[in-house]
């Protein structure tokens, strides 16, 4: 379980709030009590109260006084309650004995109050506090009646109405807290059950969160939601804060608005959801995604859930029946094409070096023997791909693995040319460095040859970084040559298509299948400055790749 769920508290700030209800509930029952009791001092023609009249208004405005602060506090101080209560219940009692000494002692009707006090001391404290307030307001009754069997002429009844009253108290409070008891353990297992959904519902978002496959929630007037990290990234959409306890909300942007391509998808869902959907890009930087809609309820209809599959994925899975398949073509045309061209090849060797042969003939001879190397240099090519091993994703920084490619390539070219390399921007990509290395020769290679041709000048420059807006990383071969010709973008990539008498069109198509076996993807981006420029997208450094 990630750390961020164990960490969880055991109840939430709005959990607490409700574990202290019975005390806001009560609160308020003293402000209406007390309230009720001055206004019979006003109201009353006979007020029970005529015996001390001074106390017992000094007294009624002081509880109502002090019931309004009380609330006010509570409100404030969520953590003094269990103190708030107690005082509250012990003032409570003193007040109603205070008010019944003041309207004509055990015999005004006041004293049942006692009995609410009692009943809430069992919900608002446990135990012995419960136990202590019914003892404290049996204690105070008969001091009260001891008072009043001093200082007046008392009767056995009043003494009979003490005691009964307080086996009444005792016998609310033991009633009371076992009812209570129950209430918390019924309070305990709903609040166990409330933590175990919050963990559920963390974990959850955890795992949404860390999918590889996007997913998205949009509701029927195409507001998003819900997204996660991976379709954020997917539709180079700004992710916004993630709650702790939520999918994040992006209630302010709609679908048509954060991804047209994805809304006229969607469009074509709704109108037939049998209907075939063409794998998408959000734009030239983002990954190709194949998306499939369902409803989240299908009565009502009112939310759909996008899921965007990587189509890297089934195009890798492609790439290793494609390649199984060509393995099986290339073994046959090696044996059945090289040896009868390598007999051809010799026997143009030969005629070449006979002196009977005139000038006519000789030059025949030569382009005999130069397509037959064309024709090899095919089949190597394609042998070179069928015989393709797993690729060994590592984990590297490109920036420094580029000036090392730059340093062993400009040796090994033995020509003068110049890779400007100021460009590099630290990052950190997942790839097969030696299948990495094939593909950047070739896109090196070729820049230089048509930079030198258009400006006569071996130059070159890489460029290296994240995109914006997303934490992709990417590298860029950017050439001085003259561009590719609107006419040639969209056959670039294919087998055998070349703009040159002397290349056999597989460069760039065996560059694209080793970027695709890597996670990758190679495409070429119009700019505006002259020359070409090919982008190698590598997948996010931190997502799980297999070979």
């Amino acid at each position: 379980m990630p750390p961020h769920l164990s960490d969880s508290p055991a109840l939430p700030l709005h959990s607490l709030a409700r574990e202290w209800q019975p005390f806001r509930v009560y609160s308020w029952y003293r402000v209406l009590i007390s309230g009720l009791l001055l206004a019979a001092f006003f109201l009353i023609s006979q007020p029970p109260h005529t015996t001390y009249s001074s106390l017992y208004l000094t007294v009624s405005i002081g509880y109502i006084a002090i019931s309004v602060l009380t609330l006010m506090v509570h409100h404030r101080h969520l953590d003094w309650q269990r103190n708030l209560s107690l005082i509250s219940l012990i003032s409570d009692i003193a007040t109603i004995i205070l008010l019944a000494h003041a309207s004509g002692g055990l015999s005004s009707h006041l004293t049942i109050l006692l009995v609410v006090c009692v009943a809430a001391s069992t919900i608002l404290l446990e135990g012995k506090l419960a136990t202590f307030i019914a003892a404290f307001a049996t204690l105070t009754l008969l001091i009260e009646q001891t008072f009043i069997s001093l200082t007046t002429d008392s009767t056995t009844d009043n003494w009979i109405r003490a005691g009964t009253l307080g086996i009444v108290l005792f016998s609310t409070s033991l009633l009371a807290q076992k009812l209570a008891s129950r209430l918390r353990e019924s309070e305990a297992l709903i609040s166990a059950a409330e933590q175990d959904l919050l963990e559920l519902q963390n974990l959850n978002h955890y795992i949404i969160q860390r999918m590889l496959t996007g997913v998205m929630v949009v509701d029927k007037t195409k507001t998003i939601q819900l997204m996660n990290k991976a379709a954020s990234e997917q539709l180079d959409i700004e992710p916004m804060e993630i709650p702790s306890t939520a999918a994040t909300p992006l209630h302010d942007q709609t679908l048509p608005q954060a991804c047209p391509p994805l809304n006229d998808r969607l469009s074509q869902w709704l109108d037939n959801e049998n209907a075939p959907l063409k794998p998408f890009r959000a734009s030239p930087d983002c990954i190709e995604v194949s998306p499939h809609f369902a409803r989240l309820s299908r009565n009502t209809g009112d939310q759909y859930i996008i899921f965007l599959d990587d189509t890297s994925r089934l195009t890798q899975q492609a790439q290793h029946l494609k390649l199984a398949s060509l393995g099986q073509l290339t073994a046959a045309i090696a044996h059945e094409v090289r040896n009868p061209l390598g007999a051809i090849s010799h026997a143009a060797q030969l005629l070449m070096e006979s002196k009977n042969v005139d000038q006519a003939d000789l030059k025949m001879t030569r382009i005999i023997q130069h397509h037959c190397l064309r024709v090899n240099d095919i089949i190597e090519n394609v042998l070179q791909l069928s015989r393709r091993k797993t690729s060994l994703i590592q984990r590297f920084k490109l920036d420094q693995w580029v000036h090392q490619f730059v340093d062993e390539f400009t040796k090994a070219y033995n020509k003068p040319c110049h890779i400007d390399l100021s460009g590099l921007r630290p990052c950190w990509v997942q790839a097969d460095p030696s299948q990495l290395n094939q593909v950047l020769t070739n896109l090196v290679e070729n820049g230089i040859r048509y930079s030198l041709r258009q400006t006569g000048s071996a130059t070159l420059t890489l460029l290296s970084g994240e995109l914006p807006g997303s934490t992709l990383p990417y590298l860029e071969v950017n050439d001085d040559g003259p561009g590719i010709p609107d006419h040639a973008l969209t056959r670039l990539f294919e087998p055998f298509y070349t703009s040159e008498s002397k290349g056999t069109g597989l460069g760039l198509y065996i560059a694209r299948e080793l970027c695709e076996m890597n996670h990758a993807s190679l495409s070429y981006i119009q700019k505006e400055r002259k020359g070409a420029c090919f982008r190698i997208t590598f997948a996010h450094p931190g997502r799980l790749l297999t070979s």
